[in-house]
């Protein structure tokens, strides 16, 4: 790891002499003469340039970004940062112009000079989890002055909410501090917004994740389930949708996932022994080594002889959208996954969160929902009976947590539509 964490940081200030050479260098003619409102083409900057839309989550924030800008700019372009051929085959199955802009060993200049004459008036930068620098600082780095130095050519700039986790990079603050102050920079939870203008001396907003902006579309598995649903409510049951994945424990821990395993699954039986619950496992995510049916299959191997016909588990992959449709006819969630809690609230479902990454609190906090809904995976493993009585509380504050989302629920949109506002004040 001091190996890999050395060589991330001589890469990233690499980045920065090369970054501060085109600004210093460029500052003059990297604006073309046309001006903002001549202009009428978007491009993304998103959070996986590899795959794209490999993660349900950036599929929901893709989709809200262009269903929000197609309503303002109808003639647009919508073009998408890529880094290879897979994510220009997801770009295009998603109706968007991939531009390789951050495939590997392509500089920040060439990058520039690609988009010198696509008419940019709109940038967004995708924030999500991947801008604080605690996943790889270089690659943070990277989509911040590449953002930048768009940014200079005279398009607007947003970059959409983002978390800030405890492990806020150093130089990825410095880096920020710098930028162009034109860039709209939004944080997408209280506590994100806390630290991060903490330690950055630039304005910011405190907004919501553009993903609540993204409508629900029921699909095909919907109308599956629904007998099983309607049975389970005959029979006095609430039906909780289930979700937790590898990524929940840290890496020096994932060795230990078949133990973290084994605790969820005697907490869903407790659980079921203890209240009239019927579960459904959620596939969210399903991306290699961290595809939430590594858990969520032997979980439901364990427990369908002993819970019969209280457990299902659609394997058939959801799109963003129909995922949002689902959750809304479900009473409740557990959810190792941050869009799928998203995706609840967004339709007044109530969320227990099993964190990682130190982003949960603050969408809870967002949402003026009860932080003490809020586990991990440790806790799981080691303190089974006390994290049982708090989802035991959660079930039994369920009608009480879905009014206070529906009572949210419109200040909540009025935050996320306030990513893209050019006033770029602080905001509490």
């Amino acid at each position: 790891m001091g190996v890999r964490q050395f060589i991330l940081e001589r890469q990233l200030q690499q980045m920065i002499c090369e970054w501060e050479h085109e600004v210093e260098e460029n500052s003059g003619s990297l604006v073309s003469g046309k001006v903002k409102g001549e202009r009428k083409n978007l491009l993304i900057i998103p959070s996986d340039p590899y795959l794209l839309t490999a993660s349900t989550g950036d599929q929901a924030m893709i989709s809200a970004i262009r269903s929000y800008w197609k309503e303002r700019l109808p003639e647009a372009q919508f073009y998408i940062a890529t880094a290879g051929e897979e994510a220009d085959a997801a770009a295009k199955a998603a109706d968007l112009i991939p531009l390789q802009l951050l495939s590997k060993g392509k500089s920040l200049k060439d990058s520039i000079e690609e988009t010198l004459n696509l008419d940019l008036n709109t940038i967004v930068l995708m924030g999500a989890d991947v801008l604080d620098g605690s996943y790889n600082p270089n690659f943070s780095g990277h989509l911040i002055m590449l953002a930048d130095l768009l940014s200079r050519q005279g398009a607007n700039c947003f970059i959409s909410g983002f978390s800030v986790s405890k492990k806020f990079h150093p130089t990825i603050q410095v880096i920020f501090g710098r930028i162009n102050k034109d860039i709209v920079v939004n944080l997408r939870d209280p506590l994100s917004f806390e630290r991060f203008t903490s330690n950055v001396s630039r304005p910011a907003k405190l907004t919501a994740d553009i993903a609540f902006l993204m409508e629900p579309m029921p699909g095909s598995i919907l109308k599956k389930i629904s007998p099983w649903l309607d049975i389970c409510r005959q029979k006095g049951r609430a039906v909780i949708g289930v979700n937790c994945h590898p990524l929940l424990l840290e890496l020096t821990d994932r060795s230990r996932v078949q133990i973290f395993i084994d605790a969820f699954t005697q907490l869903l039986v407790k659980l079921h022994r203890d209240e009239a619950v019927s579960f459904i496992m959620i596939d969210h995510d399903q991306r290699g080594d961290s595809s939430d049916h590594l858990c969520l299959k032997p979980i439901y191997q364990n427990l369908q002889a002993q819970l019969g016909d209280d457990i299902l588990y659609p394997t058939e992959r959801m799109k963003a959208p129909e995922i949002k449709a689902f959750v809304k006819e479900l009473d409740g969630i557990i959810s190792g996954r941050m869009h799928l809690m998203i995706a609840a609230m967004g339709v007044g479902t109530p969320v227990f969160g099993i964190d990682y990454k130190d982003k949960m609190e603050g969408l809870l906090r967002l949402n003026n929902l009860p932080v003490n809904y809020l586990t991990n995976s440790s806790n799981i493993v080691h303190n089974l009976e006390k994290e049982l009585a708090r989802i035991r509380d959660f079930i039994h504050d369920l009608p009480s947590l879905k009014r206070q989302l529906d009572a949210n629920h419109e200040t909540i949109i009025k935050r996320a539509q306030n990513n893209f506002s050019l006033e770029a004040e602080a905001a509490s």
